[in-house]
C-alpha cells in the first residue's frame, strides 16, 4: 500500500529533523509531551498552547487561551479565534519558531474535517432504525441534560456527558448515564449514544461546549439526524494556572443554524490533587434545561448557505415563533413590530459576515437587541466566515461562536 503524502507540515527552526507531518483533523500544540507537537523544556509554552485544524479546504490555527500567546508572521493572535495560515507562514511560540508548509496533495474527505460527525444509530444497532420516525407534529419540546463530575481535578482531564432528548425520554438517559458511569469505573465500553426513533432524520444537530480557561475535545460534535434521544461525550482540560474555584461552561445546542438551547454548567475544581477521588456515580451531577422555541434569527438574505440552512430548520421545526420572525424580516418591516418581535425572543442569534457587516437592515436589528438587553447573554452571535468579519466597536465585547458551515 502506497503511503499517502502528508497534506502538510510544521517544522521547528533550528531543530534539524524536528518536522511533523500533519495529516490529521486536529493537531495538538504545546509543552506536555501527549501534544502532537510537543514543544518540551520551554517554559514560555503552555501545556496545551494552539490548535491547528483542517476546516473545509483551510488549515486554521487558535490560541488556546495560553499564557504568553501565539504569533503568525510577528503578529499575536487573540485566543480563541481560528485564523488561517498559509504556505510558509512562521508561528512562534514561546521561544520556538515554526514553519508551516502546504504540499500539493488532493483534498480530504469531509470526515477528515475536525468537527467530529457522528451518525446517529439506534441503541441495538437495528437496520429497521429508518422505519423508526416520529409522526408530523410531534412534541416539539425538547430537554438538555448532562451530567459533569461535581469535583474537577485542574491539569488532568476530565469528562462530561451531554445529552439532547425529548421529555419522554428522560429516564432513558439517566440510565444510559448511569450505565456510562459503570463502564468508565471498570474500564469498559459497551454503551450506545442514541436512542431508536428518529424525530428529524434529515436535521444535523451540533454540540458546542465553551468556557474561560478550558480546553475541550473534541471542539464540537455534530450528528447527523435527531432521535428522541441522544449523547455525546466531551474531554476537558482546565490549565493549572486558573485559580478560580467556580467557573461556568456554556453548552450550546444547534439544530442545523438554530440555537436549540443553551444549559450552563457551575463547575468546582478542587484546590489540589486529592490522594483519593470519589467514585464516579457519586462525583456527579445532573442539570436539565428546555429547549428555546423563541430564537431570533437575524442574517443576510445574501448569505445563501445560511438562507437555505435557515429556510430547511423552518419547514423541519414547529416553532412558530420563527416563521413570524422570518416573515418580519422578508418584508424588513420596522418600528413597533420589529420591537415587539425582539422583546418576545429569548436569544437574539445574530449570524455575522461580511454581507451581514454591511446591512442596514441588520445593523437596525442588532443595535435594538442592544437596547433591549438586560444582559449580554441575550445576543448570540456565530460566524462561519474565517477569518472573523471585523464586528462593529458595539459587538466587539461579545463572544462570538464558530461554527462550520458544512455543519449547518
Amino acid at each position: 500500500m502506497i503511503e499517502r503524502q502528508p497534506l502538510a507540515s510544521v517544522s521547528v527552526k533550528g531543530q534539524h529533523g524536528n518536522a511533523y507531518r500533519i495529516d490529521q483533523p486536529v493537531t495538538l500544540i504545546g509543552r506536555s509531551s501527549k501534544n502532537d507537537i510537543p514543544l518540551s523544556g520551554d517554559r514560555l509554552v503552555s501545556r496545551r498552547h494552539a490548535t491547528l485544524c483542517f476546516e473545509q479546504g483551510k488549515y486554521i490555527l487558535t490560541d488556546e487561551d495560553s499564557a504568553n500567546g501565539t504569533y503568525i508572521n510577528g503578529i499575536k493572535i487573540a485566543p480563541h479565534r481560528p485564523y488561517i495560515l498559509r504556505h510558509g507562514a512562521e508561528l512562534r511560540i514561546g521561544s520556538n519558531i515554526l514553519v508551516f508548509e502546504l504540499h500539493d496533495v488532493e483534498m480530504p474527505r469531509i470526515e477528515d474535517i475536525p468537527t467530529v460527525i457522528l451518525p446517529v444509530r439506534g441503541v441495538m444497532g437495528s437496520q429497521a432504525d429508518e422505519a423508526r420516525v416520529a409522526q408530523p407534529g410531534a412534541a416539539a419540546a425538547w430537554q438538555l441534560t448532562s451530567f459533569s463530575p461535581r469535583l474537577i481535578g485542574i491539569g488532568s482531564w476530565n469528562a462530561f456527558f451531554i445529552y439532547l432528548h425529548r421529555p419522554d425520554a428522560a429516564q432513558q438517559v439517566r440510565q444510559d448515564a448511569l450505565r456510562l458511569l459503570h463502564e468508565i469505573e471498570n474500564d469498559t465500553e459497551e454503551s450506545a449514544d442514541a436512542g431508536e426513533v428518529f424525530v428529524h432524520p434529515d436535521m444535523n444537530l451540533t454540540i458546542v461546549p465553551e468556557g474561560e480557561g478550558i480546553f475541550f475535545h473534541p471542539r464540537r460534535i455534530t450528528r447527523n439526524g435527531m432521535k428522541d434521544w441522544q449523547r455525546a461525550t466531551f474531554r476537558f482540560y482546565v490549565k493549572p494556572e486558573q485559580e478560580a474555584k467556580m467557573r461556568t461552561c456554556s453548552i450550546a445546542f444547534y439544530a442545523g443554524p438554530l440555537l436549540l438551547g443553551l444549559l450552563e454548567v457551575p463547575l468546582e475544581f478542587a484546590g489540589k490533587e486529592l490522594d483519593t477521588w470519589p467514585p464516579a456515580h457519586e462525583n456527579c451531577i445532573q442539570m436539565t434545561t428546555e429547549s428555546l422555541h423563541t430564537v431570533y434569527l437575524a442574517y443576510s438574505h445574501e448569505d445563501e448557505v445560511i438562507a437555505r440552512a435557515i429556510h430547511k430548520a423552518l419547514r423541519t421545526l414547529d416553532f412558530p415563533f420563527l416563521r413570524e420572525v422570518e416573515e418580519l424580516r422578508r418584508e424588513q418591516r420596522e418600528g413597533p413590530e420589529l420591537e415587539q418581535k425582539l422583546k418576545s425572543a429569548s436569544i437574539f442569534q445574530l449570524f455575522w459576515s461580511s454581507n451581514a457587516a454591511r446591512s442596514a437592515y441588520m445593523k437596525q436589528e442588532w443595535e435594538s437587541a442592544l437596547r433591549l438587553a438586560g444582559e449580554h447573554t441575550f445576543l448570540r452571535p456565530v460566524y462561519w466566515e474565517v477569518p472573523l468579519v471585523s464586528p462593529s466597536e458595539e459587538l466587539r465585547k461579545l463572544h462570538f461562536t464558530y461554527i462550520p458551515a458544512n455543519v449547518l
